[in-house]
């Protein structure tokens, strides 16, 4: 039989593009939290499901149906974080979270273990922050010195920060610190709109939080939940008794708003943000992507050519 050496160019090639993102890039560190998430090993998804007949009430406890309702469940994500010490194995959390939405409002219902109840000893705290993606160029959960954007080209990050209040009684509602940062640190306070409840629950030694946001708000420095946009790139931090840098983090993870996203590849998805702008790791993806889709057809013409002329 005679053998054809462009069908062997192309399998080797088919071969080379498949394993060259793995020289492109870098490979995940070991804990959760470090890292360009975009480079080093991907985003999470999760599905945000649309619940119009969802009301809830601020009490710190996920007793309403609508959390349990078994339609809901795809908002549900329990997301491990771990602690930065040095050298040392980091601590690892899990955060158990579930994102609802309505025609108006964004909820979210939190749980983690605290074993030291209501700790609050300053600058030490209990707490729960989230830093959302407003509009940055290349968002990650990795922040190398300062809270700033300059690592992701600039834009804004909306920081929502919970931190455990005596003088805020369990399952009393109120408005949570509402911030954000940009490539030159943090814009100072902005508008409270993320209404909070919490409980801590002594047998179970958790945490729960309930969360309550417009979709849209008068507020230039908030991420806006818009129907012309779906997906929103976030990450998690826990304070154990602990302030500054000493707390647990999430990689990033990325709600997504629009069901029928589902059936798109969400490589395309998440490279948009408010700016609508495309990353280059993209455009290398997509070529990478069809050189190995023509190839593979090229060597099926070419088997079928070789299968003819046999039969001849």
């Amino acid at each position: 039989m005679k053998k054809h050496p462009l069908i062997f160019i192309i399998i080797f090639s088919c071969i080379s593009f498949a394993f060259l993102p793995s020289f492109l890039i870098e490979k995940s560190v070991a804990y959760y939290g470090d890292g360009d998430c975009g480079n080093y090993h991907g985003i999470t998804y999760i599905e945000v499901p649309k619940d119009s007949d969802a009301e809830i009430v601020l009490d710190g406890k996920n007793d309403e149906s609508f959390w349990h309702e078994s339609s809901n469940q795809k908002g549900f994500k329990s997301i491990p974080l771990s602690e930065q010490r040095g050298g040392e194995i980091p601590k690892i959390h899990t955060l158990n979270i579930t994102f609802i939405m309505t025609s108006e409002y964004l909820y979210i219902y939190c749980e983690w273990k605290d074993t030291s109840e209501y700790f609050e000893f300053p600058p030490d705290k209990d707490g729960l922050s989230f830093c959302w993606d407003k509009n940055t160029k290349s968002f990650s959960a990795y922040y190398t010195s300062h809270m700033d954007t300059v690592d992701m080209g600039g834009g804004i990050v909306d920081l929502w920060n919970w931190v455990y209040d005596s003088d805020k009684n369990p399952g009393e509602n109120y408005f949570c610190d509402d911030n954000s940062f940009d490539e030159g640190g943090f814009n100072g306070a902005d508008p409270k709109d993320v209404e909070v409840a919490y409980e801590y629950t002594a047998g179970k030694e958790t945490y729960s939080l309930e969360i309550k946001r417009k979709l849209i708000t008068n507020d230039a420095y908030d991420v806006q939940f818009t129907s012309s946009r779906w997906l929103y790139k976030f990450n998690l931090a826990i304070y154990n008794d602990s302030h500054g840098s000493d707390h647990a983090i999430s990689w990033t993870y990325a709600l997504n708003t629009n069901p029928l996203m589902q059936y798109l590849p969400l490589l395309i998805a998440s490279q948009y943000t408010e700016k609508n702008e495309i990353s280059g790791f993209f455009i290398v993806s997509v070529l990478i992507a069809m050189s190995i889709i023509s190839s593979l057809i090229i060597v099926k013409i070419q088997i079928k050519k070789h299968s003819i002329r046999n039969e001849n």
